[in-house]
């Protein structure tokens, strides 16, 4: 935990957002490709790193997108505008992470726990999958 005053940062990484933000028109599997490797997949059979024709191959009705980093750091940043109902302290850094300082939200929301936990809940019912570090 890195605490600077009366500041308690959090990393929120939205280690999902490149899936995320793909508009999906049925239910068949996803994966995103960069550099005609798998980056990211939400099928557990492929994994990143893996050459597409050999994820095809492995899933055959799996649907390839290219990734999208221009989309995924404007999807950021509106996660980053939304962040500010949370706290006023809000870093947009690398690797789809914004970093929080809700050292002031704590008389807001009670403990560091809770505030944890409601960030996380709030994410999640919008659809994000995170992971949270303090």
């Amino acid at each position: 935990m890195i605490r600077l005053g009366r500041a308690v940062w959090v990393a929120v990484r939205f280690e999902r957002l490149c899936l995320e933000i793909i508009d999906r028109a049925d239910a068949r599997p996803l994966a995103i490709a960069e550099q005609h490797r798998i980056y990211a997949s939400d099928h557990p059979a492929i994994e990143p790193g893996l050459a597409v024709a050999t994820a095809h191959a492995l899933v055959a009705d799996l649907v390839t997108v290219a990734r999208q980093p221009e989309r995924e750091a404007q999807a950021l940043l509106q996660l980053a505008h939304w962040a500010y109902a949370v706290t006023p302290v809000v870093v947009v850094a690398e690797e789809n992470t914004l970093l929080l300082d809700i050292g002031g939200c704590r008389l807001l929301y009670g403990d560091l726990v809770q505030c944890v936990c409601r960030l996380r809940t709030a994410l999640e019912a919008r659809g994000h999958h995170v992971a949270i570090g303090i």
